[in-house]
């Protein structure tokens, strides 16, 4: 993978990462059952996108936030 992409890659993952905050805010006003499953799929989505960022930490560390 080229630098250009791995930072545009972080990027998203830094924008989605607002998303999936807003998306768990709005799932409070959605019933028991529909909210638990909102916020199991934004609890996976963020694993996956957790695993682009360890691949592309693992050619351009100086790219990956740190989250510590």
């Amino acid at each position: 993978m080229d630098r250009e992409a791995a930072e545009a890659l972080i990027a998203e993952y830094l924008s989605f990462g607002d998303i999936f905050n807003r998306v768990v805010e709005i799932s409070d006003c959605i019933p028991d059952k529909q909210r638990s499953i909102v916020r199991g799929s934004v609890a996976e989505a963020q694993f996956h996108f957790y695993e682009i960022v360890r691949a592309v930490g693992k050619e351009y560390p100086d790219l990956v936030p740190d989250v510590s």
